[in-house]
């Protein structure tokens, strides 16, 4: 039997679809994983994979199909996302109303982590527990705000200005078992892109990352979204960096 297990996901942006990706790979041959996984915890766009394994996990094409609809819809206008008006975060919202049951709050309850970071404490906050499904939206919403690029109006979670988790907590992990993450980033994670060399590292809000001209692509591609069709190859590039992760660990099946 294997080591209780959790997953982690790091902030994303659009390439969420790189940890979908993995995602798919983990249904289709990790239930060896899966089945000892005990928590999920995320970051920003992370926190909405998180979410989505600890609620249903069966509507990950779903989530796939909305991100590549978001990145069409952007990608028509001239100032892509910046565009005055547009607000990504309540797409997210828009996505999240019809992707979560009316139970999914008790669904994540010690189950789901999500990471936000509290302005008004300047501090990182992770929560697991809420009082409504509203509230679980709202708090995702928080965790996926970047000020300025989204709208110069912070959003408030529980009477405090919360954003984007990955400002001060990227990938979290628990102390109790083993966490596993996963991020598009190239740097020290267990499922992740890997470039060679990768000879220069940073670290930031806990997370540890290449130094290179790939992860700044990467960066931009991540909040200004590519075409479909790079998109298509990061959730490929997910599902295959994951495979090689469960052969390596022994867990394919």
């Amino acid at each position: 039997m294997l080591q209780q297990l959790n997953l982690s996901f790091s902030g994303s942006g659009f390439l969420v679809v790189y940890q979908l990706g993995a995602v798919k790979c983990l249904l289709q041959h990790g239930t060896k994983c899966l089945s000892n996984v005990h928590r999920f915890a995320g970051a920003s766009g992370g926190s909405l994979v998180a979410t989505l394994l600890a609620t249903d996990v069966s509507k990950h094409q779903v989530m796939l199909d909305t991100v590549y609809e978001l990145a069409r819809k952007i990608r028509k206008w001239p100032m892509r996302a910046l565009t005055p008006g547009f607000h990504v975060t309540e797409e997210i919202r828009k996505s999240m109303d019809r992707l979560l049951d009316e139970d999914a709050h008790l669904l994540v309850r010690k189950k789901a982590y999500v990471s936000v970071t509290n302005l008004t404490r300047w501090r990182n906050d992770i929560f697991t527990d809420f009082q409504s499904r509203e509230e679980l939206i709202q708090c995702l919403i928080c965790s996926c705000f970047i000020p300025f690029y989204d709208s110069f109006v912070f959003p408030r979670f529980r009477n405090e200005v919360c954003i984007d988790g990955g400002y001060s907590c990227m990938l979290p992990k628990f102390d109790k078992g083993r966490t596993v993450t996963v991020t598009p980033f190239s740097g020290e994670t267990d499922i992740a892109p890997k470039d060679i060399p990768c000879d220069k590292m940073f670290k930031r809000a806990g997370q540890t990352f290449c130094a290179n001209r790939e992860n700044w692509i990467r960066l931009l591609n991540s909040v200004y979204p590519p075409p479909i069709s790079v998109l298509e190859k990061k959730f490929q590039e997910g599902y295959d960096d994951a495979t090689e992760f469960l052969k390596k660990e022994g867990w394919y099946t």
